[in-house]
């Protein structure tokens, strides 16, 4: 993939999430306010990397008002928000007991025709002259149709923007029913939670995986949470990659970390094992740190020499690891 690496990259999300979370502080209780949802941690993974990025979402009602000036003031992200009137969710945890359990949580409203097709121009109009798009998922929003995401690739790959997808479901087959994406990232348990892993066993996943494979003509990572290698096909060829297993302040997110870095990646022309290999250091550098997809860029320079990536003849050999 050739870009223009002064263009930066493009993040579209359906909506953004506040996250409240209260926490033991060395004064007694703190309560912590963030910008929160899968478009958000793939776009602060990607500033957090010195990467130019653009976030396309939704945000509204007096929760919005709160998060805009969040996101700006917390981050470099250069937020591009369509306003509705309807609030925009929030998710309140508890987090004094060590743990981070949650307490309440709201949703979003699907947004009406008029604003679909706003949201779909300005997210083009963004993405148009940027390295890449990178779509995040609909699911914990429900904000959009399904049907936005194929329309998107469509014209995303008329006009020539590379794009890669961190989505799975319903969302997942409309892009793929429409154009080929540069990169598929997703996780074994959104295999399992879309039903097309038939049973818990390592057979029931490598047909899953395999079916996948068949239907995306690039490059396909699946990652298997922190205990076992994520797999890979680059090129035809598949893959393991272990990261170091750090101490983990919080696993969440790291998946998200991985996909905004290998977007990163393939901006600077990696090929796509060191691209891999990259994703992987920036997964593992995320866990450490409170935040989520708040790395550390010297911390994933630090690891990438410790990221093992290891041939595999296919898809079973892979996750058989």
């Amino acid at each position: 993939m050739t870009v223009d690496l002064e263009s930066g990259i493009c993040v579209f999300s359906p909506g953004l999430r506040l996250t409240v979370t209260v926490e033991n502080g060395t004064r007694g209780e703190e309560i912590h306010l963030h910008p929160g949802g899968q478009g958000y941690w793939l776009a602060r993974s990607i500033e957090r990397l010195g990467a130019p990025v653009v976030l396309c979402a939704t945000v509204g009602g007096e929760v919005g008002d709160v998060l805009v000036p969040l996101l700006e003031s917390q981050t470099g992200i250069e937020l591009v928000a369509l306003r509705q009137s309807a609030p925009s969710p929030v998710s309140m945890y508890d987090g004094r007991s060590g743990a981070r359990a949650l307490i309440a949580r709201s949703e979003p409203s699907p947004i009406d025709r008029h604003a679909v097709d706003e949201l779909f121009s300005l997210t083009l109009a963004h993405a148009i002259g940027r390295g890449c798009c990178v779509l995040a998922g609909n699911i914990d929003t429900g904000v959009v149709p399904t049907s936005f995401y194929g329309r998107l690739c469509a014209d995303l790959s008329a006009v020539g923007v590379p794009i890669i997808t961190d989505v799975h479901g319903p969302e997942l087959t409309a892009i793929l029913d429409e154009h080929p994406i540069q990169l598929v990232k997703m996780s074994d348990e959104d295999l399992r939670e879309d039903g097309v892993v038939r049973d818990d066993t390592d057979q029931g996943l490598i047909a899953a995986v395999s079916d996948l494979a068949d239907r995306v003509p690039n490059d396909l990572v699946v990652t298997r949470g922190p205990d076992r290698p994520a797999v890979a096909r680059l090129d035809g060829l598949w893959y393991t990659v272990s990261p170091p297993r750090l101490a983990a302040v919080d696993w969440r997110g790291a998946g998200d970390a991985m996909a905004g870095a290998m977007a990163v990646a393939y901006l600077r022309g990696f090929s796509g094992v060191d691209a891999l290999r990259f994703g992987a250091a920036a997964g593992a550098a995320s866990v450490t740190r409170r935040g989520l997809a708040s790395l550390d860029c010297e911390l994933v320079d630090a690891l990438l020499p410790r990221v093992r990536v290891d041939a595999a003849r296919d898809a079973a050999r892979a996750l058989s690891a």
